[in-house]
């Protein structure tokens, strides 16, 4: 089955202040090293990145392979997580779900598009 994922962070940069072109650069390098893993797996099928500098905000849009909602939301999760580690960053309480992320699913076929995880 085919899934949508909507993400969104507020991204903390902890030690230094980052202006708002090094925060874009470090998130093309982020998408850089997601398009790496996209073409090494076949249940990702597409992604977006987009970001607001100035208020220090992440969205991105994937769409993935999966066998239910819950391995779709668990494949972006970790896919993105990974790309941001070989991106040169770093993900502190990653496990627990920081409470500035959130993720939507939606399944997807043809003919609809329907909400089915909001966590």
């Amino acid at each position: 089955m085919r899934y949508g994922l909507e993400m969104a962070f507020n991204l903390v940069v902890r030690g230094e202040e980052m202006t708002p072109a090094e925060l874009l650069e470090q998130i093309d390098r982020v998408t850089e090293e997601y398009a790496k893993l996209e073409v090494g797996d076949d249940r990702l099928v597409d992604v977006a990145f987009g970001a607001n500098a100035k208020d220090m905000e992440l969205e991105i849009e994937l769409t993935v392979d999966a066998a239910d909602p819950g391995d779709a939301a668990q494949l972006g999760w970790t896919t993105v997580r990974t790309a941001i580690h070989a991106a040169g960053g770093c993900t502190p309480n990653w496990e627990e779900g920081a409470p500035d992320v959130h993720i939507l699913c939606y399944e997807l076929d043809e003919q609809t598009v329907r909400p089915l995880l909001n966590a």
